[in-house]
């Protein structure tokens, strides 16, 4: 371990600091404030789900849903007041800043409607089409007919955004299941 540049002490040029807590930005912070929520969560009667380690329920008195994903979270439940009161007693424990209702997650957009919510990726759509610049394609019905695939052309010279791209079209399928044979 070595002095970080710009804070070395020529004095003490083998000294380095003990960190009290994690910082954001090193290797060990997401870990400590999964740590940290996780011990929040339980103390207010959170129960881990046995099939995802990131979502959490509390069944008593009134149900409440925690979807954890990195350091943004989601809450739900039947009773926006029961809701409510979670994120002040959440807020007193560990750092919280409350969005309001939810419009936007992980590439997921909600509108609310009378019959429920309606989950739509346009914006996540466009995105990925402006980061290759093809805001101007031309659409195309879907599943593919029979197409016959060229595989003889040469191999990209940029496979990291190929993978990008494509993971980004496999992300997209998730509310639009009609392009999932042609995205595969």
């Amino acid at each position: 371990m070595h002095q970080p540049p710009g804070f070395s002490d020529p004095n003490f040029p083998n000294h380095v600091c003990q960190l009290k807590k994690s910082l954001y930005g090193l290797k060990q912070a997401p870990k400590a404030w999964f740590d940290k929520l996780f011990q929040a969560l339980k103390s207010l009667g959170f129960t881990q789900s046995s099939s995802d380690a990131f979502l959490f329920v509390l069944k008593v008195p009134v149900l409440v849903i925690v979807l954890l994903y990195v350091d943004d979270i989601l809450v739900s439940g039947p009773d926006s007041s029961v809701c409510n009161l979670f994120i002040k007693k959440l807020s007193s424990l560990v750092p919280v800043k409350d969005l309001g209702p939810l419009h936007y997650f992980l590439g997921l957009e909600v509108q609310r409607t009378d019959e429920g919510l309606f989950l739509h990726q346009g914006k996540y759509l466009m995105d990925l089409l402006q980061k290759k610049k093809m805001e101007g394609a031309k659409p195309c019905s879907t599943p593919l007919g029979t197409t016959k695939l060229d595989h003889g052309g040469i191999p990209s010279d940029k496979p990291t955004e190929y993978r990008s791209i494509v993971g980004g079209l496999q992300y997209l399928t998730w509310t639009r299941p009609d392009i999932s044979f042609a995205v595969n």
